[in-house]
């Protein structure tokens, strides 16, 4: 390929700071297969005298080979192939030819990416990173989803060899799962299910660009049954049953005490369920939701009630935190609330609550029906959720130019709640008309 090949392959040069002071293994293949998986996750080992040329070892020990080279001024990483099914010396003369290709301002990787790659590959070694750089805040939830419903069913095929059938039979069987799960609920699985056609529509478009597929497979498949948008919303005597039933339903007192704080702050379960001290200013009672970990991207500050404060009071248990810690610790492997627990123990203790069919996302729905029942228009409400707001921009002032009209919120949130829990029993509860004048008294008092 003429002497610039000879001159990067082998001039331990510029590009030899790829591998400083990392792993190195010789150019021959019984030191490839040497290699073995390391629990503490996955790295890249570096083939001496080939600059920017390795191998990525998975936990589990499954090698890739990888190119890293500069493509019209920045770095670039990809994936070759996977050993053995391709050998150390097609890789080499790959990475070779990426090189060369590159110096001439010739992009390869729309050609090369996925050959001999199979869609597991594929996701586990280079999409769900690319999704977690490219901000996608939901990337590890789509991970999640990606692990249980298309890898046992797509996981082992080449991506070309997808078909259209395919993608609607693991639609169709996502489906009929969840309707098998929830048979009283008419909708279940409708909305998870247009989700899952998306993420799979974006993660061909992704192989389509890449060159690993030809035609997107999923392009074509029309969307399974109508969308719909649950309205589900508890009534006073529901939130009664709820509030003060749930503590002996037998569930852990985290648990428990997240759900309650979901409907006090009327915020996502994902962000309850990330919730750290250092989120928690005591003092002026706000909580600061990152843009990293809001669902809009949209940094959040969301005041707390007198009812949050008390369950913040209770998970303190009169101890000093770590300002790092979960407020609401879990059994997940960082050490917060699991993806789906919230939701797995709503559908367990529904029967001890009494408070049939409804998901841990109604009470933040209940909670903004709550605010403007009480008379406040639903622009309170929509701020104190967090719902994109038309015409109004990112920037930091604007989320704090809202405090007041938040703060108005969650106090008629607050008192709603109060009177409702408070009733002596669900028989005693106040309407929501009585709701209103009582908590008018209070804020004109």
């Amino acid at each position: 390929m003429g002497n610039l090949i000879g001159n990067l392959s082998f001039d331990f040069g510029v590009g030899c700071l790829w591998g400083l002071n990392m792993e190195h293994i010789k150019f021959t293949d019984p030191s490839v297969r040497a290699l073995k998986g390391d629990p503490a996750g996955k790295r890249i080992v570096w083939i001496l005298g080939c600059p920017g040329f390795g191998v990525r070892v998975g936990q589990s020990g499954k090698k890739s080979f990888v190119s890293k080279h500069e493509f019209n001024g920045k770095d670039r990483l990809v994936t070759l192939g996977v050993y053995p099914a391709m050998t150390l010396k097609d890789a080499h003369e790959m990475h070779l030819e990426y090189i060369d290709r590159a110096a001439q301002g010739i992009d390869m990787r729309a050609g090369l990416t996925g050959r001999g790659m199979t869609v597991r590959d594929l996701l586990e070694d280079e999409y769900f990173d690319h999704r977690k750089k490219s901000g996608i805040v939901s990337w590890d939830d789509e991970r999640s989803i990606f692990r249980i419903e298309v890898i046992p069913e797509i996981g082992a095929l080449a991506p070309e060899n997808v078909t259209p059938d395919q993608i609607k039979a693991i639609l169709y069987g996502s489906l009929a799962r969840l309707r098998e799960k929830f048979p009283d609920r008419p909708t279940a699985g409708q909305s998870y299910v247009q989700h899952l056609r998306t993420s799979l529509r974006v993660f061909f478009d992704w192989c389509e660009d890449r060159g690993a597929v030809k035609v997107n497979p999923a392009a074509g498949v029309r969307r399974i049954s109508k969308m719909t948008v649950s309205d589900r919303v508890l009534s006073p005597e529901e939130i009664w049953l709820f509030w003060n039933r749930i503590g002996s339903s037998g569930a852990g007192s985290h648990y428990i005490a997240a759900l309650k704080f979901l409907l006090a702050t009327g915020q996502r379960t994902k962000e309850v369920r990330s919730l750290k001290w250092s989120d928690i200013d005591e003092v002026n009672r706000v909580w600061t939701i990152a843009s990293a970990e809001a669902k809009n991207r949209r940094m959040h500050r969301a005041p707390l009630g007198a009812l949050a404060m008390d369950i913040l009071k209770a998970q303190k248990g009169g101890k000093e935190v770590n300002r790092d810690a979960f407020v609401f610790p879990g059994e997940d492997k960082d050490g917060k609330i699991g993806e789906k627990s919230l939701a797995q123990l709503v559908r367990k203790t529904r029967g001890a609550v009494g408070v049939s069919d409804f998901s841990p996302h109604d009470l933040r729905r209940t909670a903004a029906t709550l605010i403007t029942a009480m008379g406040l228009p639903t622009f309170y409400a929509s701020l104190l959720l967090n719902h994109v707001q038309q015409g109004v921009t990112n920037k930091v002032y604007v989320q704090y130019s809202y405090d007041v009209e938040k703060r108005k919120a969650v106090d008629v949130l607050d008192g709603a709640l109060s009177k409702i829990i408070k009733a002596k029993s669900e028989k005693t509860v106040p309407s929501y008309d009585r709701l209103r004048d009582v908590v008018s008294k209070a804020k004109n008092s």
